[in-house]
């Protein structure tokens, strides 16, 4: 008890004499809850911060207290970190094989993958310094070097947001072509710039001095800071409303695409991953308002690292979903001509190809086994003994092909030529089945059909038209 300040001996023994606890009895004072919360609100109310939680370390080891620790973030932000980082390799790759030329677009979206690569390192750097664990199990210096790099997460995910949807506006310019299109997207883009540098601006001095940010969890320094949950607030919002803008904005042009199927299914995948964008986003701004640099507890900041880790993930799996398609689409084509090419040299592809006979231009034999007496049909020869018997077809590869032509059906002649005539009667010249002639059309209308006679040099016919 020789280590624990003044204050908190005070506040200690004023709640160990309201208890039934004797102040040797070191068990009944660990496990009493009264006495603990007493205790607990004096020292809060009298003491600095790092008084209480010296005291509140010194306590917790002497009654075999194990701080609690939680790294359930980790897993997450591994396999979706996993999956962005395939996203961008096949996005190079695209780029390379279908021989498209590199854009602005991709130089942003490397750029948004180097921070979002940057933001899980140091999501997992974090644990390090006691992200997770309860505040009481960190020393000071840790506590201090934890929160500057709270800061830094901050400024990592605002960067790499902004870099993925400058990154979908470029791509947007570069497919679209229409005037209108191009007008509303070069105003987005200019737009995205505007909101995003003063936010920029506030999140880098939201505290003045800018290290007061991370000093101010003791209480003994000298600063001020804006109110940190009302501006992650407000900015995630804004983010929100400006992700359902880009979401909405290109399908107005792609519902007009008068395009099968198969080729608008990569456009339903893209927006259903920006839908997921989206929902993650919604998901994420609660936990801004309960993330502060100045309480007590270490777990309430692993949500917001979490959701936020995994926001940018998706988001830059989406950014790259469109050119993944193309390449997908050529490794799709060059596996069927190369399949196509094995089946010709293979001569599958040639049912009545001369492989498939034998050296007189027929069938080769089939050998069975027959359960008793058997009679061959006309046109079939045997031999064999014991039961086993050896059937040769005398059809010739001739024969055969004929055979399976005249099985065909026959062709369906086209449609006949319509005849047109001026009106109710007259002379007209046209092409019928008897020969050419000129002839006179005499219509008897009834139950609405036309009875045509047709007289000329080719003969005399009466149909129905």
């Amino acid at each position: 008890m020789a280590s624990i300040p003044d204050c908190a001996l005070a506040c200690l023994g004023a709640a160990i004499a309201n208890s039934t606890c004797s102040f040797e009895d070191a068990a009944c004072q660990c496990t009493n809850t009264d006495l603990n919360n007493q205790a607990s609100d004096c020292i809060l109310s009298t003491c600095t911060v790092r008084e209480a939680l010296t005291t509140l370390n010194i306590t917790n080891v002497q009654c075999g207290v194990t701080p609690h620790v939680d790294h359930k973030h980790i897993p997450p932000l591994i396999a979706f970190i996993a999956l962005a980082a395939s996203a961008v390799v096949l996005r190079l790759i695209a780029r390379v094989v279908t021989k498209n030329h590199f854009w602005w677009d991709d130089l942003c979206n490397m750029l948004a993958a180097l921070v979002c690569f940057t933001f899980f390192g140091v999501s997992v750097y974090i644990t390090d310094l006691g992200i997770g664990t309860d505040i009481w199990a960190i020393s000071f210096d840790d506590l201090t070097a934890l929160n500057s790099v709270a800061f830094s997460i901050i400024i990592l995910y605002a960067t790499c947001r902004f870099l993925i949807r400058t990154s979908i506006i470029l791509f947007y310019i570069r497919i679209f072509r229409t005037t209108t299109a191009i007008r509303i997207l070069w105003a987005t883009f200019f737009l995205n710039i505007v909101v995003f540098v003063p936010f920029f601006w506030v999140t880098i001095f939201q505290c003045k001095p800018i290290s007061y940010f991370w000093l101010q969890w003791d209480g003994q320094h000298q600063g001020e800071c804006i109110d940190p949950n009302n501006f992650v607030l407000a900015s995630a919002i804004i983010d929100l409303v400006e992700d359902v803008w880009l979401l909405a904005l290109p399908l107005a042009y792609i519902i007009r695409l008068r395009l099968p199927w198969k080729q608008k299914w990569p456009a339903a995948v893209m927006f259903a991953v920006g839908i997921w964008t989206l929902v993650l986003s919604i998901i994420r701004v609660p936990t801004t308002t309960k993330f502060s640099v100045t309480a007590l507890t270490n777990t309430d900041s692993i949500p917001v690292i979490l959701w936020s880790g995994l926001e940018l993930d998706v988001g830059l799996f989406c950014a790259c979903l469109p050119t993944i398609y193309p390449l997908l689409r050529q490794l799709t084509s060059d596996v069927k001509k190369h399949c196509s090419r094995d089946r010709s040299k293979t001569g599958h592809s040639a049912p009545y190809s001369s492989s498939s006979y034998n050296s007189l231009g027929s069938r080769p034999h089939v050998g069975f086994q027959a359960p008793g007496p058997l009679t061959l049909p006309a046109g079939v020869h045997g031999s064999g003994g014991g039961g086993e018997i050896t059937v040769t077809a005398s059809m010739t590869q001739e024969e055969e092909y004929l055979t399976r032509r005249h099985e065909q059906p026959p062709p369906v002649p086209p449609p006949p030529r319509p005849i047109r005539y001026p009106g109710p009667g007259g002379e007209q010249e046209g092409d019928f089945a008897g020969g050419r002639g000129r002839g006179f059309l005499g219509n008897d209308i009834e139950m609405g059909t036309v009875q045509t006679r047709v007289t000329g040099p080719g003969g005399g016919s009466t149909g129905m038209f």
